[in-house]
């Protein structure tokens, strides 16, 4: 809205003409009837200067609201703005600080075994120590694949590749034993099978794996035990993940998939894990189900679709103590 300024121009050149009509007018009429019209026209003269300069003040008022409104308008979109950049930046850091915990942890866990001199026999240091680089090497993929995306849920597809499952579990419990073994539980994957091929994306299962496990530890709240057991029904492999920890009530465990749900038994994080669980399960074709009661341990069921046409390999319990 412009502002228009003030007409006093063409009111000061209306009194000058009728000055000079009144000059001219004066010389052939009386004068008692000269100053009555000249009191009727500069009468008629200010009404009209003075609806003027209230038009005029009416829409400088209204260019003054609208211009405040305006400002109003811009200064909530722009904290409207900071806001939600806040929620996204706070949401990508706690999603990265959630993924690097676990294998922090485990490059600390092989770490510290070798400063200590835990271990003598050479083969098994060079082992600790490809861990140590596995997992490195992992953190490097995670931050390069999260700074290019900035997005607090991993959104990309999944790139498939055949996947021996039951060789996964076993990897995976023998990574993180460390650092179950230093919060006193002993973690183990079984299974009657020999291998169970599926075609999934290994990083992305294999962050689900680490997500269940770490909440496994992070709630058992005793010594005890986790085991992953590796079995097939139908078409489908299943992994079941048994802790015996203190477990959650029915109703708590119906929304532990939920994004930012924190339990009664809440032990900070932001709820990021299970949840970014089932949505990787869900990207795989797959389904995500968990059971609980209190004192009584918690069960994740995690089905996923085999690779097609596969035969059941049997074979011994296999197992990792």
């Amino acid at each position: 809205m412009k502002k228009k300024d003030i007409p006093l121009l063409p009111a000061a050149l209306a009194l000058a003409a009728a000055a000079l009509v009144l000059i001219f007018i004066s010389a052939h009429i009386p004068a008692a009837l000269c100053c009555a019209a000249s009191c009727v026209l500069f009468l008629l003269l200010f009404r009209s200067l003075r609806n003027e300069l209230q038009t005029e003040r009416e829409n400088s008022r209204r260019y003054a609201l609208a211009l405040d409104t305006e400002e109003k308008r811009h200064v909530e979109q722009q904290r409207r703005i900071a806001h939600n950049s806040a929620e996204e930046f706070e949401s990508f850091r706690s999603v990265l600080s959630h993924q690097l915990r676990m294998p922090l942890s485990i490059v600390q866990g092989y770490a510290d075994i070798l400063i200590k001199d835990m271990v003598s026999d050479e083969e098994t240091k060079k082992e600790y120590l490809r861990k140590i680089v596995e997992r490195t090497q992992y953190i490097s993929d995670l931050l390069s694949n999260q700074f290019s995306i900035r997005r607090s849920v991993d959104e990309t597809p999944p790139v498939f590749e055949k996947i021996d499952i039951v060789d996964l579990l076993h990897r995976s419990c023998t990574d993180m034993q460390v650092v179950a073994r230093n919060q006193g539980v002993d973690i183990k994957s079984i299974s009657t099978l020999d291998s169970l091929i599926i075609e999934a994306d290994s990083q992305k299962l294999g962050k689900v794996i680490f997500n269940i496990i770490e909440n496994s530890l992070k709630y058992m709240g005793r010594e005890g035990h986790i085991v992953l057991l590796a079995e097939r029904e139908g078409e489908n492999a299943v992994i079941t993940f048994n802790d015996d920890g203190m477990g959650l009530d029915a109703e708590e465990t119906e929304h532990i998939f939920e994004l930012s749900f924190q339990g009664s038994n809440k032990k900070g994080g932001h709820g990021h894990g299970l949840y970014l669980a089932k949505s990787a399960a869900e990207a795989h074709g797959g389904s995500i189900s968990a059971k609980s009661a209190p004192g009584m341990g918690m069960s994740i069921k995690l089905t996923l679709p085999l690779e097609q046409g596969q035969s059941p390999v049997s074979g011994e319990s296999t197992g990792i103590q």
